[in-house]
């Protein structure tokens, strides 16, 4: 089930000028938790990983996909990360791409200037947004707006439509949030 985390379209932005990063993006098909329902639930912890993986094979790491197959490729995935809900997930990530042969950095991020700073680097971050016990959601932030008088807003890979042209805005529809960003270091 869809849950509200107050996500908002690119046409439902603020109009006034803003400051912003992105990553560098290709056409991806993204990883979407609809087309997986039948061997999987509660599984968008492993759509932001299969993503994760989409996006640093976009960037030339091309062993992440599974004979360059998004459904061969989640379901691998998926019997890592399994079904959800899944609070941590770094670690899980980092025993997939090891598998495929790369190895996945992660560090928290604590603050806008770093998620800026993770996004300047080209490095995707994993949120996790929380509306209470139950209701938990694993998105991917490819990018960041700052508004001098709307707020600060984050570009995501939702998983739930497979577009790059959702955002959302910081502390404001969940009651908790947390963010981490990843890199690829090639294994010596």
């Amino acid at each position: 089930m869809v849950q509200n985390f107050g996500f908002i379209d690119n046409n439902n932005m603020p109009s006034e000028s803003c400051n912003y990063g992105d990553l560098p993006l290709e056409d991806i098909n993204w990883a979407v938790t609809k087309s997986y329902n039948d061997i999987a639930r509660n599984h968008c912890g492993a759509a932001f990983v299969t993503n994760l993986a989409l996006y640093f094979s976009s960037q030339g790491f091309t062993n992440l996909l599974i004979d360059n197959d998004i459904n061969k490729t989640f379901t691998a995935i998926h019997k890592i990360v399994g079904n959800g809900p899944v609070a941590v997930i770094s670690y899980k990530a980092r025993k997939y791409f090891s598998n495929r042969g790369y190895s996945l950095r992660y560090r928290k991020t604590c603050s806008f200037k770093s998620i800026q700073a993770a996004i300047s680097n080209n490095r995707p971050l994993g949120i996790l947004l929380t509306n209470n016990i139950a209701s938990w959601h694993w998105v991917m932030a490819i990018g960041w707006r700052q508004y001098d008088s709307a707020g600060k807003y984050l570009r995501i890979v939702d998983g739930w439509n497979n577009t790059s042209d959702k955002f959302y805005k910081i502390n404001s529809s969940s009651i908790l949030w947390s963010s981490t960003e990843y890199w690829i270091r090639d294994k010596e």
